[in-house]
C-alpha cells in the first residue's frame, strides 16, 4: 500500500511538469501510435496511462471507444481538456477514470488494451500484465510499448563511459520515477512469464541522442529515424510487443 501511494504522488508530480504536447515528445507519442493502429482489432480500447492525451484523441479519430485511465487526475483532466479543445465530433466514444492500474476497476472488457511507457514505472509488473485478462475480450490484443535499454543513444553513451552499464537508471529516468529498464531480452522473457504469446514485435524509433539535443532535427529526420529503427529494432527508442492470451 505504501509503495501505491508514493507511486501517486510521483503521477501527481509528473503530472505537474511533463507534457507530451509539444516538441519530440510529441512526434515520438505519434510514431508509437502509428505503429498501434496497423495492429489493433475491433472497435473498443482501453488505454492504460493516457497521460495528457495525445494518443487518446488520435484513437478517438481512428474511431475506437475509447476508456482511458492515468492514475494521476491532473492527466486525466488534461486529457478531457484536449478532447473539448478540439471539439472532437466523437467525443462521446471517451470515458475517463482516475485510477493506478493496480487499483482498477472496469466491469467492461474491450478488443485492445494500450500500455505505453507503462510498465518500467510499476511496481509489479508482473502483476499487472496478469491481470489485464479480465478486461481483454477473446481474440482481443494487449499493446505494449517499452523504452529500450540498449536504444541506440543508451549504447553510445556506454562507449563514452557516461553510464557504467546500458541497464543502469539514468539522472533522466530517476527523474521520471522509472523503477527499471527492459532490455528486448527481459522484456520478452517478462511477457512469456505472464503468460502472454507475443503475435507481433517491431522496434520504434532510433534515437542517437538526448531529446534535448535532437530539438533542432527536421522532421524528415526523424522520420528517418523512425524508418531506420524497424531495420534495426533492437537498437530502437522504443521495443513494441502485441499480445495475446
Amino acid at each position: 500500500m505504501k509503495n501505491l501511494i508514493q507511486e501517486a504522488e510521483n503521477l501527481k508530480k509528473l503530472a505537474d511538469t511533463y507534457s507530451i504536447q509539444i516538441g519530440i515528445e510529441k512526434i515520438q507519442a505519434l510514431f508509437d501510435f502509428e505503429a498501434i493502429i496497423k495492429q489493433v482489432k475491433g472497435e473498443t480500447l482501453l488505454e492504460i496511462g493516457c497521460a495528457d492525451g495525445t494518443m487518446t484523441v488520435e484513437f478517438l479519430n481512428a474511431g475506437f471507444k475509447v476508456h482511458a485511465v492515468d492514475g494521476a487526475e491532473g492527466y486525466t483532466k488534461k486529457t478531457l481538456e484536449l478532447v473539448n479543445k478540439l471539439n472532437l465530433k466523437n467525443k462521446n466514444n471517451l470515458s475517463l477514470t482516475t485510477s493506478l492500474i493496480e487499483n482498477l476497476e472496469i466491469d467492461k472488457k474491450f478488443d485492445n488494451i494500450v500500455l505505453s511507457n507503462v510498465i518500467h514505472h510499476l511496481e509489479s509488473p508482473s502483476v499487472v500484465l496478469k491481470s489485464l485478462k479480465r478486461w481483454l475480450n477473446k481474440d482481443g490484443l494487449i499493446h505494449v510499448i517499452i523504452p529500450n535499454s540498449n536504444s541506440l543513444h543508451r549504447v553510445i553513451a556506454y562507449h563514452m563511459s557516461l553510464i557504467k552499464a546500458t541497464d543502469e537508471l539514468s539522472d533522466s529516468n530517476k527523474n521520471m520515477f522509472h523503477k527499471r529498464v527492459f532490455s528486448y531480452e527481459s522484456a520478452r522473457s517478462l511477457l512469456i512469464e505472464c503468460n502472454l504469446k507475443i503475435k507481433h514485435f517491431e522496434g520504434i524509433f532510433l534515437k542517437p541522442l538526448s531529446l534535448a539535443q535532437m530539438s533542432d532535427f527536421s522532421d524528415e529526420l526523424l522520420k528517418a529515424l523512425n524508418e531506420v529503427a524497424k531495420i534495426y529494432p533492437l537498437l530502437s527508442h522504443h521495443l513494441y510487443f502485441v499480445c495475446a492470451i
